[in-house]
């Protein structure tokens, strides 16, 4: 199955800079058709562990969840329990939840951009794989992405819904908790001041991360480990710790990340013609993004876990790279744009699963219950 799937990948990256509209939307509808399959019938490192969390769950009806649930996650939980209260076992459950994830995905991305193929390609490309593995993350980062997209039409009604989804997608994974002060960074982000101090500690990390390398991850392994709540304390099972290699590598893929998007964010603001939505749009994801350079040292000195974090920003990031294709007239500029995004994105995903544990990637081809018994 990889096989094909590197096929049709292949096929679609030249989809992408065809002009045929029938080609681009069959190779679409091609490489969703995989991605669903991916989602709904491959076996993953995490699947048991989900699989419990769900039997968990069905022993409780929806509003005893909500009563009585006593375990993390208890959105989580009670969506799961949706299912079970209405007798739909686990592997059913996958492919209804793949079907509503990728047309909640789809309908979000096409209100922003019409290349929808290019949004795809570079979601492939990362973090989708590590995304299909940890399904709640999965979740928070599709919420992360419509709540920042409802936030960016700047008004008192989008603001509330953003904030709601935000604070809903902490009940899926408390990691979610980690962009709830974004809303208040918003509003003093553009002082000159934050901006020197921020972009100072991120850009010279290479010059102190080994210095305090130590030293801190010995201190946040202790206050993981002897801390009381459940929810903070089950992080300390992460080693704290990153390869030399792979610590510039996040330097590069977060910084990188910051620049491009400040880049796109200048050359929109001197543009008079420019929809305001999409204006808003970009100084949104200029300000989350500034706001997860603040964490660059933290994600150099402890890599994996912490990389949820800024894993849950990469939609934004992908759209707004293709919303800005869009408009660029330089097939040239184009060309470099795509190419610096897909650099980063492909580097993040190398040190973050395909150097370390491509054989869970191959597991996701190799062993798909649904693959394996109408296509085999």
């Amino acid at each position: 199955m990889e096989w094909i799937f590197v096929s049709i990948y292949a096929i679609g990256i030249c989809a992408c800079i065809s002009k045929i509209k029938a080609f681009k939307f069959v190779v679409s509808a091609i490489l969703l058709f995989f991605l669903w399959l991916i989602l709904a019938g491959s076996n993953t490192v995490d699947l048991y562990n989900y699989q419990i969390m769900y039997n968990q769950a069905a022993a409780y009806t929806p509003i005893e969840v909500l009563t009585s649930w006593s375990g993390r996650d208890i959105g989580y939980a009670f969506f799961t329990s949706l299912f079970s209260y209405a007798y739909i076992d686990f592997d059913e459950f996958r492919i209804i939840f793949a079907t509503i994830y990728l047309f909640l995905l789809v309908f979000f991305i096409r209100k922003e951009t019409n290349s929808l193929l290019l949004v795809l390609t570079l979601y492939v490309l990362w973090p989708f794989f590590m995304d299909t593995i940890q399904i709640r993350t999965l979740i928070v980062h599709l919420m992360i992405f419509i709540a920042f997209l409802i936030y960016s039409r700047y008004t008192t009604k989008t603001t509330i819904i953003a904030i709601s989804i935000v604070v809903v997608a902490c009940t899926v994974h408390i990691l979610a908790a980690f962009y709830l002060p974004v809303f208040l960074f918003h509003r003093f982000y553009k002082n000159k001041y934050i901006l020197f101090f921020i972009l100072l500690s991120s850009l010279s990390m290479p010059l102190y991360v080994d210095f305090l390398g130590g030293a801190l991850s010995s201190i946040i392994n202790n206050f993981l480990a002897s801390s009381s709540n459940n929810d903070i304390s089950v992080f300390s099972r992460y080693q704290l710790n990153v390869s030399n290699y792979a610590k510039y590598i996040y330097w590069l893929f977060c910084n990188g990340m910051f620049f491009l998007i400040a880049y796109i964010r200048n050359k929109y603001n001197k543009e008079n013609d420019i929809e305001e939505n999409k204006r808003n749009y970009f100084e949104t994801c200029y300000a989350v993004c500034l706001y997860l350079l603040i964490f660059m040292p933290l994600y150099g000195l402890s890599g994996g876990e912490v990389g949820r974090f800024f894993r849950c920003f990469t939609l934004l990031f992908i759209v707004a790279i293709v919303i800005y294709i869009q408009t660029v007239k330089s097939d040239l500029l184009k060309i470099l744009i795509t190419s610096l995004a897909a650099i980063f994105l492909f580097l993040e995903g190398w040190v973050g699963l395909y150097y370390s544990a491509w054989d869970k990637v191959l597991q996701l081809f190799n062993e798909n219950i649904i693959w394996n018994t109408f296509f085999l």
